[in-house]
């Protein structure tokens, strides 16, 4: 089979099968399964657009894949697919209920790591140049908001363990999806006066000092308008 290019070695004493058609492993093993063996022998986790993607919190679709491992890992592992990497700090780390662990291929014993819902919402606050943009973050926290699989304690709570910044973030979304139930349980303590915390980290929108609004609650600074940010939860949530 291998002379016939139908079986690839993916590590040791571990094949794929490749269908008739396939010309490359990528074409033979799934994303999940390629970013595994890349990264598998360190700590790792499949996440942000890849993760909004997979949890269907957006419609977009990338040929590439991203991942995050701890900030003092540098993986030598290779993959046939474009791979963009997070090196997160140990704060900054997920905890064990946030990281899901499954099968990449039916009927087999591989299994990848993914970050769970709650905190591939909170992973787009963090890190949304790796999420195709803050809209799509946005977008996916508005589609999140009609979802009944979604726990916003945890939500919350993942947020808070990264630090004072993405809890700030966090807060304010929440309270952008009208969840006051959740901000006041997690964020009561927060002070705005003394902070000044930009929504967007990616800062896409580049605006002027002078247009950038600032929340008294949160102490976020709103360096996307308003209405972007309700139209967007408006849209996620119709989708």
């Amino acid at each position: 089979m291998a002379q016939r290019g139908l079986l690839y070695r993916v590590g040791q004493d571990r094949y794929v099968v490749a269908p008739i058609e396939a010309s490359a492993l990528s074409q033979a093993a799934p994303p999940e399964l390629l970013i595994d063996l890349a990264l598998g022998s360190h700590p790792y986790y499949i996440g942000f657009l890849s993760a909004l993607i997979a949890h269907r919190l957006t419609d977009l679709h990338s040929a590439s894949a991203s991942a995050a491992v701890p900030a003092d890992v540098r993986p030598r592992g290779r993959t046939s697919i474009a791979l963009k990497i997070a090196r997160l700090s140990p704060r900054a780390w997920p905890a064990p209920d946030e990281i899901e662990r499954f099968r990449v291929l039916e009927g087999t014993k591989e299994f990848a790591h993914r970050s769970a819902v709650e905190r591939a919402l909170v992973d787009g606050l963090l890190r949304p140049d790796l999420c195709a943009g803050f809209e799509t973050v946005v977008l996916a926290w508005g589609r999140a908001g009609r979802r009944a699989d979604v726990s916003w304690d945890r939500v919350a709570q993942a947020a808070r363990g990264i630090g004072d910044a993405t809890a700030r973030r966090a807060a304010f979304m929440l309270g952008l999806l009208s969840l006051e139930t959740i901000v006041e349980r997690h964020f009561a303590d927060l002070e705005g006066r003394a902070a000044n915390t930009p929504l967007d980290r990616s800062n896409g929108f580049n605006l002027d000092r002078s247009e950038i609004e600032r929340d008294p609650r949160t102490g976020i600074l709103l360096n996307v308008p308003r209405r972007h940010l309700r139209g967007w939860v408006e849209a996620g949530a119709d989708a």
